[in-house]
């Protein structure tokens, strides 16, 4: 079989392009009237982050064709998505951990 034929072969058809333009005009909705709600605001970051992860998600495994690539592919989406994850936790981390230094009044403050 050649590389043309087996190109072809995993190619997605139209339906699947539909559904997906679907589930993301959908997901789209779903965040513009998430805005609209009065949640929490811990309730509306983890909402949006969750709407977010599963748009991105559809956009690569299906335009981007990564359901259907190598497997080396597929590790290196995951290592730079472990990146990504690691730098925000260790930033998360940093803020919450850090001291607040106290607010030091002026000793002298000049007058004019």
């Amino acid at each position: 079989m050649t590389d043309t034929a087996k190109h072809a072969e995993k190619e997605f058809s139209i339906t699947a392009y539909t559904v997906t333009i679907v589930l993301l005009i959908c997901l789209t909705l779903g965040s513009y009237f998430l805005s609209r709600a009065h949640l929490t605001p811990s309730a509306e970051l983890m909402a949006a982050l969750a709407i977010a992860v599963a748009k991105s998600t559809l956009v690569a495994l299906i335009f981007m064709g990564l359901l259907h690539q190598e497997v080396s592919n597929q590790i290196v989406l995951l290592v730079a998505v472990a990146f990504v994850v690691a730098l925000v936790l260790f930033t998360v981390g940093d803020v919450v951990t850090r001291q607040l230094s106290p607010i030091i009044p002026p000793t002298h403050v000049p007058t004019s």
